[in-house]
């Protein structure tokens, strides 16, 4: 139960200095927590399940899991 309370409160972050919009972190979301428009990336941290899967796949990094 401890490492679970750990795990929530870490949330993904996006480095807009760096996310160029190409959605693969869009496309590899399990819950679709993510949203993308052509100006903005947006991560839902109700629905957000920290599975990390997008930071894995962002091609640039621009994803990063912070307390």
């Amino acid at each position: 139960m401890f490492l679970r309370q750990q795990v929530q409160e870490r949330q993904v972050v996006v480095d807009h200095n760096l996310c160029f919009f190409c959605g693969a972190c869009v496309a590899i979301c399990p819950p679709d927590s993510i949203f993308l428009d052509n100006t903005h990336l947006s991560i839902d941290d109700k629905t957000c399940t920290r599975c990390e899967r997008c930071v894995r796949m962002c091609p640039v990094h621009a994803l990063s899991m912070e307390p």
